[in-house]
């Protein structure tokens, strides 16, 4: 399936069919695909539990749905109904009178597999601002997007639930259960199964609604809207072009996803211009994401002024000379194991120095995506700050796995925007109001060479555990 076919049918699967059974390989294959997610130097610090054991499930299952009768009972109703914007007035209170239904919560038991993801945040000792906790949801959201778009590519449903690892209590007795160690934490489970039907897609926000061009509250306008010379049959033309040339498998462009810093110049040593169809594709990407509710809590200001391009990249420099300046060597020299020790020294003064951070002023756009953490009224004991880091990184995902697609590259710099400071300088510059925090910088561009080579990863086995922490997952081609 081509990764813009699905990225548009990936959606929400609460009820799996009872009969059709996911092949083996698949499973193994959709978990592969979180592999090839993006890490900070390539850290990986995300594990997986397949578990299928029926009392497990049934136990989650039921913590589940008490979460949800104690969180319904704590949101004033009218907050929860407003969750269904997309639906008729006169349809949304029967699906609220369905959140008390203790059958709700049945999908988890009915589901094939559980796939649990396990966190490590504090598997990273550079300095940074981030939360621990935080950072290592985000990571780890970019693995669950790259997970739900591989299914969905394979015909399988997933849905991605939290209420029942949100209280505490309730979390660390599946985290016992399940023998996970203590400096490891549990962010939610993936229920996967063949569905029983097709889901309709939830409605999305109008792309012109949730992008900006270069200033915060200047929508986009589509390509096809616009009022300009170039002719509509034009328009047609690249829209055309946009489908014929743009067709790549999922499953390639999530092994070909790369992180690009170097992007071509024209001869006047400025940015190559990238069409403006094809930053409305990837943008769009990010617009079918998923989040909790439905709320889609995020905004994406697509910055081309070369200016604050260039502050972008004097914040992002001057926080690399602080976070790579005060750490001892041996303890970054060891995040690059991946690379021959002898040319160690030549890459950490090369990051010392901050110039390699300075690839947004080299970019054709700089896309800052905008999370409002506390844009969900309802009830939740998981911090606001893990739900919409969690939300902007299935959108982010999105937007990455659509650039090889385009023929595009992206380099992922959170340098600018981890100092609250630098972050609010850069808001100020683009008019990003202070109720919105901009987590990272997208930072898109022709890539100046290809990168066929991608740093090495875990082997498979390594990070996936068969129904509990330690019992190694064999791979199909491996076993007797």
């Amino acid at each position: 399936m081509d990764i813009f076919d699905a990225i548009a049918l990936r959606t929400a699967t609460r009820e799996f069919h009872p009969k059709k059974k996911i092949p083996p390989a698949y499973v193994e294959k959709i978990l592969d695909a979180t592999r090839w997610t993006p890490s900070p130097e390539n850290v990986q610090h995300h594990r997986w539990i397949i578990v299928k054991d029926q009392k497990i499930k049934d136990l989650i299952a039921d913590m589940a749905w008490e979460v949800n009768i104690s969180n319904l009972q704590k949101t004033p109703v009218e907050s929860v109904i407003n969750y269904f914007w997309g639906l008729p007035e006169n349809a949304r209170a029967p699906l609220l009178e369905q959140f008390s239904d203790p059958h709700r919560t049945d999908y988890i038991k009915n589901a094939e597999y559980l796939l649990i993801p396990c966190i490590n945040g504090r598997w990273y000792d550079v300095t940074y601002f981030v939360a621990p906790e935080a950072f290592g949801v985000r990571v780890t959201s970019l693995a669950v997007a790259n997970l739900w778009t591989a299914a969905t590519a394979l015909g399988i449903g997933v849905s991605f639930l939290i209420s029942a690892f949100e209280d505490q209590r309730r979390r660390m007795e599946i985290h016992d259960l399940l023998g996970v160690p203590t400096d490891w934490s549990l962010m939610g489970a993936l229920a996967i199964g063949m569905p029983k039907h097709p889901v309709m897609k939830a409605p999305k926000f109008p792309l012109e609604s949730i992008a900006f061009d270069n200033y915060w509250g200047r929508p986009w306008k589509r390509v096809g809207f616009r009022n300009n010379p170039t002719s509509q049959k034009a328009v047609q033309a690249a829209a055309k072009a946009s489908y014929y040339t743009s067709y790549l498998d999922t499953f390639d462009a999530i092994y070909m996803r790369r992180s690009i810093r170097h992007f071509k110049m024209d001869k006047d040593g400025k940015p190559l211009k990238i069409p403006d169809w094809k930053i409305e594709m990837l943008l769009n990407s990010a617009r079918m994401a998923a989040s909790p509710g439905n709320t889609q809590p995020w905004r994406f200001v697509v910055v081309r002024d070369q200016e604050i391009k260039e502050l972008i990249a004097d914040a992002a420099q001057e926080h690399a000379v602080f976070v790579f300046g005060v750490v001892p060597y041996e303890m970054v020299s060891d995040r690059l194991y991946y690379i021959r020790k002898g040319v160690h020294p030549g890459i950490m003064e090369y990051m010392a120095d901050g110039s390699l951070m300075r690839y947004p002023e080299r970019a054709s756009v700089t896309i800052l995506p905008a999370v409002n953490f506390r844009w969900t009224s309802a009830a939740h004991t998981f911090s606001s700050e893990v739900v919409g880091g969690l939300s902007i990184s299935f959108a982010i995902m999105n937007i990455w796995n659509s650039c090889p697609a385009l023929g595009l590259g992206l380099g992922y710099n959170a340098l600018p925007t981890t100092d609250i400071r630098k972050q609010q300088v850069i808001c100020d510059a683009v008019g990003i109001p202070r109720s919105w925090e901009v987590l990272t910088t997208l930072n898109v561009g022709i890539p100046a060479t290809l990168r066929a080579a991608s740093p090495s990863r875990f082997p498979l086995g390594s990070m996936i555990f068969n129904e509990y922490w330690g019992r190694r997952y064999h791979r199909i081609g491996f076993e007797k």
